[in-house]
Order: structure tokens, then C-alpha cells, then sequence
């Protein structure tokens, strides 16, 4: 805490100073610190003060900032934005920007509350306000946070229970930003995310009040004698703050602009990135004391030119628009425009906002920002359709979501009335501040108690026992009808007899973990070049195969690396993460932007290949999700049906350079999709792995929308088609644990390592004929 300057030798009114000079009278009522004759007619002190009163009279008073229900009315309608964006209704598909006008509330509510403080009081209280935080944040969000716990312990598989805890407790110590950059999460695909993603920005604004505040002290400077407080005079400390708070948001600003398309996740979620948000709020409240200079005419035009731009941006932003970066500046500059002019005036817009219902509404956008996530994410993981071949599942219906969004209204409403008031008005904890800092580690350390205890680690073995087909000794047609179409009139067959259980060779935990080491040739979203010691298999085989491709060819490297061992085949492997074989601009999702990564990668795998002495077979690996991810020539993303023909010249390119010199080339066509995530599944049905299989019509060849795409340019350049489908899925309905205890996925639609081992014999009866052939043709053995 910063210490206020002694003031008990100066008293501060004309009736201290009168008590303080007036004797005793007998039987009167005396006064702490009051004074009476000694016998030797001087002056004694009769009753000292007590340390609480030498406290309250060094402490001054701590200004208010005045109430401003237009920014009440502000709070409500960025809640409105992010509820309904997060909910798919209405317009608003850049609603996201509500968080960004959170942020520049918070940074002119805040900065104004310091501020003031160093004028009045020469110092800042850093317990105090620490202390005020605490009341106002806590016990709403460690409620809620518990809460989530709980739901999530009741309604998640087992398995993602774990994670889920992981989240609770980053947000609980509120580096959840931090924590959802470093795994790469996509704020953008809601099915699926965390229950807790949105307390990113809860955890952001934290780490701005942990440090802000220090630094204003640092910056405006405080001094002080036994006698007084000799403050900087105000001019000096408002060009201290002026220029600081400029070099922060300037650089801030910078950092957004230059990592914003490179730096992904840790870019959206940085406080690096978001902290000029803040600033544009703090720059208001430092311009508080100028902006009375403005007219009638000029403080109406700011705030309905905000409005104007707020709303703009939710409406015209979407999910590829480029943020944090420079295109922020709207709707950011909005939202300063907005508070701006309701400090000069509450006329125009800073009456709209101002009235009764949306100033009600702010009062509780805190409660409803935390619950409405939360509630909208358990309808969807409850009662969300499953997704069909490479297309997003799609949503709840709108009357779902709408429930959703009421019922958080409700728990935001009971939460403020009978959580958040009572908090901030306890007596308990508002004549001794510091009690607030211990009754806040308190509930932070009991939110993670509740996690703790809701949410366990799952045991190390889950039981697996499950009777399914056995596998075919063949597995593997070499060649595919011309549309290849998806059964979806298929009948489902008789399951196989009950056959004796099978100890399982993993846990569901071990699958979703399962994949091979193939030191660097198999890489992520990052690396732009192919490795060159790529050789696995024999290395001195004859016959060289290359396997080539996305993570699906990765997912399946394990069967080819033991298959070319049984056969004495060299086999070189590259692959990268998402990135499909055609010389094609996809569109990095995750990033919002080109995937420039997977271009430069290409080129250097398809050069690796090339420069091989000899190649009997490439065999092309991928995925389905392609025709969802292209760039047209301006970098704008193609609908699907525009997309197919960029995949053919794409994939006709490709083809013709690797078929160069005489080259047989086998395209895999991709594997079965579950629909669901499969060791999820097995965690909850450990003792009936039954349960989680799945009919082969709608899942069996899930690709034939892009093998439509492809398949006259294949045909076109002699390409095999391979279909591993009766290894995967041998029967109907397809079992997702093998004969051996084996399971197949270690997700919903990549295979596990053990069971592309334990497919190395399909791998090898469908190849070896298109090895050997090409070999024979040159003369091979």
C-alpha cells in the first residue's frame, strides 16, 4: 500500500482545531486527542488518539467517479453484441467486437478512478484498489466458474474432463488468454470450444488492472513530508501520464498490426495486442478535464458517429475479418467516441443509452457475459447434431439458442441480485479493505477445490472389452467407380456372434495420444520446408515408395513404414499438418488468413521428390475439408461448388509433376468419420464399446464430394485410387476397437498408430501390386 503523508500535527477544520484547543470540562464527553490543563497550568494530552483515528485522519477521501448510465447503456449493448454473435442470431457476425468495447470502458473507468486519485490524494492506495477489484470481480466469476465445473463433470465424456480442469483453474488465476493462445484454440469455431474460452477477455482486463495502476503511481509521482504532501503539479503529471499512456497504446497498436496475420491465437488472445484497447479508454479519461470544450453540436455528432461505427462493425466484421489488428481501430474509436461524448453532455446518444432498459440491462452484462457462454455451449455439446463428412456440424436450432441465452439472462439476474450487491456492499469486508484480497484468494482457491473435485483425472486404464469381426485378410479394391458416391441406403448387417473379450492394448486416454514418431517429416502449421532425411522403411530396399500428403497420410504412416519393412520397400515420408497435395491457396482458418506455410511446404516436398534417383510409387494422403478452404486468385475464400474446379487445375498440376519421369502415383481415399470423437466415446462406454460404433452409410468414403472434383484429372494422369475403408470398417455397423484391443481413432477422424500397425498387412496386399508392376515395367525384378 502506498502511505499517505502524517497530517496529525496539522488538523484539517476549524472544529478539530477548536476541540483541540479547548480544555475538559468535568463530567464532559472527551474527544480522542483533545487536550486539558496539567496541574502546572500547561497543556497535556488527556486521551491520545487511538492508531485506527491517527489512520483515518492521514487517510483523504478517495474521489467517486460520477455514475454514468450512458456507459451503463454502452455495457448493454456490447453484451447484446457478443450474446448474439456467440448465439448466430441476427446480423451481427462481427459481434465479437462488443469484448473490444469492453475494453474501452474499462480502461476509462479505471484510468478515470486512478487519476483522480493522484490528484485528490497525492498517491494511489494499491491495496485498496486491489481490494475494490476483488469484490467487484470474484465472487461472480469464481461462482460461475464452479458451476462450469460441476456441469462439465456431469455432462462431458471422462476423458475431456481433464481439460476442462486445466481451463477452470487458468481462468481461475486468470491467465486464460495465455493459456487458450498456447494451445492454439480458434476463438472463432464455437462447437466445441471450451466451456470457459470467454473468460480470456475477463483474464486480459486483469492483467491490466495488475499493472496499470502501478504504473500511474510510478508515473505521476508521489512525495511526502511528516507535515504535507507535495504533489507534481497537475500539468506535469498529465504530460507524465500523456506520454506514457501514448508510447504504451502506440506500441500495442504496432505489435497488433505486425503479428495480427502471423502470429494467430497468440495475436487474438495477447495482451501485447489488446493493451491500446485499453489505452483508447484511459486517453478519454485523461481528456476528461478538455472535453467540456466541446459544443452542443460537436459531443452529438462524436456519439452518434460512435454509435454508428460500433454497429457498423458488428455488422460488416465476420469471422475472417483480420483482428486484433489495424481494422479494430473502428469500432474501438467507436466506443471512445461514445464515452467521450457523454462526459461533455448527456444529450443524444448518451440519452438513448442511458435509459431505463439498457442501463438495467449493463448493470447486468457481467453476470450475463459469463453465463451466456456457458449455457450456450452445454445445449450444443447436449443436443448438437453430429457433423457429416468435411461440413461443420451444424447448429442448434434458433429456438435452442434462444433458450439458451434467457436461461444465462436469468442466472446473470440472480447472480448480480443476490452475488455481485451483496459482495460490493458487505459490511464485513468494506470498513477493513483488506479483508476483500483474503476473502478473494478464498474463493479462487475454492473454484479450484470445486474443479479439483468435480472434474478428476480419469483412471489410468479404462476397460475396453468388445467382441467385433474380425479383421479381412484383404482389405484394399485398387479401383473405384467414377463418382465413388456414399451409401446411404445401405442396410445395416447382423453384428458378428458374441465372441470371447479382448484385453484392450490401450486406454481411451493412450488413443487420443497415439501417434507415431516420424521425427520431423511429418510437421505442424509452422515449418515452410521438407526435411531431407525423410527415408524409413528398408533402407536398402530395391523398390522406394513415397507417401506423401496431410495428416491423414501421416495417420496411416505407421502401417505403410511397417508394411515396407515386411517387404523390403524404401519408403520416404513427408506430410504437413492441413495441407492437401494440389498447388492450390488454402485459407489458414485458425489464423484468418493464407495458408502460406502450406505453399512454401509443397514446393519443397514435391523438389525432395523429384530429386530421388529413383521412385516406384508416390501414394497421396487427405483429407476432406479442402473444397471449404480455397483462395481464388484476389485471396477471397471460394464457396464449394466455386472451389472444385480450382481443386482439379490444382491437383492437375500436381499430379503432372509428380508423374514426371514415369512415376505411378496412388491417391488414398480417406477413411470412415465416427461423427464423434471416438476415445470420448469409449471413456463413457468402457464396458460396451458397442455403443460407439457407427453405420457405415453417411460415413463410409465421407471424400466422395471431392473425389468429384478430382476424379477426371486422377483418371486423367493414370492415378490408382486406394480404398482402405474394409480395413477400417470391416462390417456394418463399423466398430471402432479391433479383434486384437486395438482402437481405431484417436479422435473422430484420425487413426490411431497402433491400429495403422496392426493394418500393415491391408497396406501391404494393396500396394504391392502397384509396386510391383511399375518395377516389372522397368525392369525390376
Amino acid at each position: 500500500m502506498v502511505q499517505h503523508a502524517d497530517l496529525r500535527a496539522a488538523p484539517r477544520t476549524r472544529r478539530e482545531a477548536r476541540l483541540l484547543a479547548s480544555p475538559t470540562r468535568t463530567g464532559a464527553r472527551r474527544t480522542p486527542g483533545a487536550t486539558a490543563p496539567s496541574p502546572a497550568g500547561g497543556i497535556r494530552n488527556v486521551v491520545p488518539p487511538t492508531r485506527r483515528e491517527v489512520r483515518r485522519r492521514e487517510r483523504a477521501p478517495r474521489p467517486r467517479v460520477a455514475f454514468r448510465p450512458d456507459v451503463e447503456g454502452l455495457r448493454a449493448v456490447a453484451v447484446l453484441l457478443v450474446v448474439a454473435f456467440h448465439a448466430g442470431l441476427g446480423p451481427f457476425t462481427g459481434g465479437y467486437v462488443g469484448v473490444d468495447v469492453f475494453f474501452v470502458i474499462s480502461g476509462f473507468l479505471i484510468t478515470s478512478l486512478l487519476v483522480d486519485e493522484v490528484r485528490a490524494t497525492g498517491g494511489i492506495s494499491l491495496v485498496d484498489f486491489y481490494a475494490r477489484r476483488a469484490r467487484r470481480i470474484l465472487p461472480a466469476a469464481c461462482l460461475v466458474l464452479a458451476a462450469v465445473a460441476v456441469a462439465g463433470g456431469v455432462a462431458l465424456p471422462a476423458l475431456d474432463r481433464p481439460s476442462l480442469a486445466d481451463d477452470v483453474r487458468a481462468a481461475a488465476l486468470f491467465v486464460a488468454n495465455w493459456h487458450f493462445a498456447g494451445e492454439s484454440t480458434d476463438y472463432f469455431a464455437t462447437p466445441g470450444n471450451s466451456l470457459v474460452l470467454h473468460y480470456w477477455s475477463l483474464s486480459l482486463e486483469e492483467q491490466f488492472y495488475l499493472v496499470w495502476p502501478a504504473l500511474v503511481l510510478l508515473v505521476a509521482g508521489h512525495r511526502s513530508t511528516a507535515r504535507r504532501v507535495r504533489r507534481p503539479a497537475p500539468r506535469d503529471t498529465d504530460r507524465r501520464l500523456w506520454a506514457t499512456l501514448a508510447a504504451v497504446g502506440l506500441a500495442s497498436l504496432v505489435l497488433s498490426a505486425a503479428t495480427t496475420a502471423s502470429a494467430g491465437p497468440w495475436a487474438y488472445f495477447g495482451t501485447q495486442t489488446r493493451a491500446w484497447e485499453l489505452a483508447a479508454g484511459a486517453a478519454v479519461a485523461l481528456a476528461r478535464p478538455h472535453l467540456y470544450r466541446l459544443t452542443d453540436v460537436q459531443s452529438a455528432a462524436a456519439g452518434w458517429i460512435g454509435l454508428v461505427a460500433v454497429l457498423g462493425s458488428a455488422v460488416v466484421f465476420d469471422d475472417g475479418t483480420m483482428v486484433p489488428g489495424v481494422v479494430m481501430l473502428v469500432p474501438v474509436a467507436g466506443a471512445a467516441a461514445i464515452v467521450a461524448a457523454g462526459a461533455r453532455s448527456q444529450h443524444g446518444v448518451a440519452a438513448l443509452l442511458g435509459r431505463g432498459p439498457l442501463a438495467g440491462l449493463g448493470r447486468l452484462s457481467f453476470s450475463w457475459y459469463l453465463w451466456h457462454w456457458v449455457c450456450l455451449q452445454l445445449a450444443r455439446r447436449l443436443w448438437g447434431p453430429p457433423a457429416v463428412g468435411d461440413l461443420p456440424p451444424a447448429d442448434i436450432p434458433v429456438w435452442a439458442r434462444l433458450a439458451a441465452v434467457t436461461l444465462a439472462l436469468g442466472l446473470a439476474f440472480v447472480t448480480f441480485r443476490f452475488v455481485e450487491e451483496p459482495a460490493r456492499g458487505a459490511r464485513v469486508l468494506r470498513p477493513a479493505l483488506r479483508r476483500s484480497l483474503p476473502a478473494g484468494a478464498l474463493l479462487v482457491g475454492a473454484s479450484l477445490v470445486v474443479a479439483a473435485l468435480a472434474l478428476p483425472q480419469p483412471r489410468s486404464a479404462v476397460t475396453v472389452v468388445f467382441p467385433p469381426a474380425a479383421l479381412p485378410a484383404a482389405a484394399a479394391s485398387r479401383a473405384l467407380p467414377r463418382d465413388a458416391p456414399v451409401n446411404r441406403s445401405a442396410r445395416p448387417t447382423q453384428p458378428s456372434p458374441p465372441r470371447p473379450p479382448v484385453r484392450p492394448l490401450m486406454t481411451p486416454a493412450q488413443a487420443r495420444v497415439d501417434e507415431a514418431a516420424s521425427r520431423d517429416c511429418f510437421a505442424g502449421f509452422g515449418p515452410r520446408s521438407a526435411p531431407a532425411d525423410c527415408r524409413f522403411g528398408d533402407p536398402n530396399g530395391s523398390r522406394v515408395v513415397v507417401l506423401i500428403g496431410d495428416s491423414h497420410a501421416a495417420a496411416w504412416f505407421p502401417g505403410f513404414d511397417a508394411a515396407a519393412r515386411r517387404s523390403g520397400w524404401q519408403l520416404w515420408f513427408w506430410a504437413k499438418s492441413g495441407c492437401g497435395y494440389a498447388q492450390v491457396r488454402e485459407f489458414l482458418a485458425a489464423f484468418h488468413r493464407e495458408y502460406t506455410e502450406c505453399s512454401d511446404w509443397r514446393r519443397s516436398a514435391m523438389t525432395r521428390v523429384a530429386a530421388l534417383p529413383h521412385v516406384d510409387l508416390v501414394v497421396l494422403g487427405r483429407s476432406i475439408s479442402y473444397l471449404g478452404e480455397l483462395l481464388d486468385a484476389h485471396g477471397s475464400v471460394l464457396d464449394r461448388q466455386a472451389a472444385a474446379p480450382v481443386w482439379a487445375a490444382g491437383a492437375d498440376a500436381a499430379l503432372r509433376s509428380l508423374s514426371a519421369g514415369g512415376r505411378s502415383v496412388a491417391l488414398l481415399r480417406d477413411v470412415p468419420r465416427p461423427g464423434f470423437d471416438v476415445p470420448a466415446c469409449l471413456s463413457e462406454h468402457g464396458t460396451d464399446p458397442a455403443a460407439c460404433s457407427f453405420p457405415r452409410a453417411g460415413h463410409v468414403l465421407p471424400d466422395a464430394q471431392l473425389w468429384r472434383a478430382e476424379t477426371d484429372v486422377v483418371r486423367a494422369h493414370g492415378v490408382t485410387a486406394v480404398d482402405l475403408t474394409p480395413a477400417v470398417c470391416p462390417g456394418d455397423p463399423c466398430q471402432v476397437v479391433t479383434p486384437g484391443g486395438a482402437i481405431i481413432y484417436r479422435d473422430d477422424h484420425h487413426l490411431t498408430a497402433t491400429f495403422a500397425r496392426e493394418a500393415a498387412g491391408a497396406v501391404q496386399d494393396a500396394i504391392s501390386p502397384l509396386v510391383g508392376t511399375v518395377s516389372r515395367g522397368r525392369g525390376g525384378r
